[in-house]
């Protein structure tokens, strides 16, 4: 498999612990061993230390996938694959669904593992815009226009990272009809299916709704546990799960033991855990909006329903890419360049971190937006 390298992942790697200050996240700020043992008790602390390091299951361990199983609704823990992060059940889903000769229908912009990995294996890959005019939100319009007999997926992500669209309960049902009518598969990216600000705007995972639908899941962006790197894939079709199984012979095998415990403490307590979280986020939020007031001239923004990024238009005549590369440079300061996303004049935001770093961020991009 030759696969095109993923742009987003060159940027972080390039900058992501070089810069200072990182105001590009799509996650919510790292969760610590600490806070985490200080909620779940000091019991969970002497069973971690008892934890074997030997193997554990290819599914994942029993445990874990009931926890993950207690947060949908039509979904049982043998329902659930746990992976190596998000990024391993994209690579597996998306491989067991590919055939040569087949169309995906994808959000665009979106995350480029999503479709890359379809395309890379002989899928044509359509674009469902998200557009910018109307709140980023999609035309079902153009959704009928490129359904073809050769569709065989439909892909999202909600909240959409970079933009922050949700859908509305009505249009997600409408989605969903279409789905079952045409007997498509829907790929539903939901790592950020926690970080809604806005109670109203939460609505079900893919998987509680449809029985074609595959829902992704992780604990690093809700719950600031990426280094964990677990993941998971949730299907009412247990078959498509087991599709994947083979090909996972090949990449990790199984998931790390002291991960998958410490992933089954923050499904258990993931309530507490979030609330401090989407505390900090909402102040940030309001620092966002004054920010934004501020520079109504030099940027446009459209505020997110869900999640904690953002995906601000450039009004200046400078692209993207040098814009982040200029503000890492005198500031110290790190976005991501919505070139990653195929759309240079845009750039992505987080508000997900520490008020005190955020204040330091947008503190840095006020100076050099000054400056131009």
């Amino acid at each position: 498999m030759k696969i095109q390298p993923s742009k987003l992942r060159e940027w972080n790697t390039k900058f992501e612990f070089s810069t200072k200050i990182n105001i590009s996240d799509c996650s919510i700020y790292p969760l610590t061993l600490k806070e985490l043992f200080l909620i779940a008790g000091k019991g969970a602390k002497k069973e971690f230390e008892k934890l074997s390091l030997g193997y554990t299951k290819t599914w994942g361990e029993d445990i874990l996938r009931q926890e993950i199983a207690k947060t949908y609704q039509n979904i049982k823990a043998d329902n659930i694959l746990v992976t190596n992060g998000a990024i391993e059940a994209i690579f597996l889903i998306m491989n067991v669904l590919s055939n040569t000769g087949d169309e995906m229908i994808s959000f665009f912009p979106n995350y480029q593992a999503l479709f890359q990995i379809a395309k890379t294996c002989g899928v044509k890959i359509k674009w469902w815009k998200l557009d910018e005019k109307k709140y980023f939100s999609p035309d079902f319009n153009q959704l009928s226009r490129l359904i073809t007999k050769d569709t065989k997926a439909i892909i999202i992500n909600q909240p959409q990272v970079p933009t922050g669209f949700v859908f509305t309960k009505s249009d997600y049902l409408t989605l969903i009809k279409i789905c079952r009518k045409c007997g498509l598969y829907l790929v539903s990216d939901e790592v950020c299916r926690w970080l809604y600000l806005d109670k109203s705007n939460g609505i079900s995972p893919a998987v509680d709704l449809y029985d074609k639908a595959i829902s992704i899941g992780d604990v690093s962006k809700s719950f600031g546990a990426g280094g964990l790197r677990i993941g998971w894939l949730a299907s009412q079709n247990r078959e498509i799960l087991e599709k994947c199984i083979p090909l996972r012979g090949y990449t990790t095998m199984s998931n790390s033991a002291p991960s998958e415990y410490l992933a089954t403490l923050i499904l258990r307590n993931r309530k507490e855990i979030l609330k401090s979280r989407l505390t900090t986020a909402e102040i940030n939020y309001q620092l966002l909006d004054k920010f934004v007031r501020k520079n109504i001239d030099k940027i446009s923004l459209i505020m997110p329903a869900g999640g904690v990024t953002v995906f601000p238009k450039l009004k200046l005549k400078i692209n993207s890419l040098n814009f982040c590369k200029k503000l890492i440079e005198k500031k110290n300061t790190m976005l991501v360049p919505g070139t990653v996303y195929g759309m240079p004049k845009n750039l992505r935001l987080g508000f997900g971190c520490k008020t005190r770093l955020f204040r330091k961020g947008l503190a840095g991009l006020q100076q050099y937006l000054k400056s131009l």
